[in-house]
């Protein structure tokens, strides 16, 4: 439960800023989803103030090594980064290359130089 006197509440927003997700931070829904349905049975505590919903920075604490499996730290795992994009068109330029050269020099007599 959420002490709003001893706790340092955070809006959805400032979780969305704190916690990163797949694809830089997580995402408003991803936050409301933990605070109403919650994640593998764990939910992210919440409090309403002034017609808004907060939690706090300890609630997430205790949401995040709730899921981690309770043993006092959140799990931090590395994530291997996506490989970067590679061209693996060069067969492909190449023979574009050689079409071209051949069209040209069927065109317009223009022959391609010797590499």
């Amino acid at each position: 439960m959420i002490d709003i006197g001893k706790e340092k509440l955070l809006s959805i927003k400032q979780v969305c800023d704190r916690v990163p997700g797949k694809r830089g931070n997580v995402v408003y829904h991803t936050v409301w989803h933990w605070m109403r349905k919650g994640v593998s049975g764990v939910r992210l505590e919440s409090c309403p103030v002034g017609g808004r919903i907060y939690t706090s920075e300890q609630a997430l604490q205790r949401f995040l090594v709730e899921l981690a499996g309770g043993n006092g730290e959140p799990e931090l795992t590395a994530v291997p980064a996506p490989p970067s994009p590679r061209r693996t068109a060069t067969v492909n330029d190449e023979r574009r290359h050689e079409r071209n050269a051949q069209e040209m020099e069927q065109r317009f007599g223009i022959k391609r130089r010797p590499d």
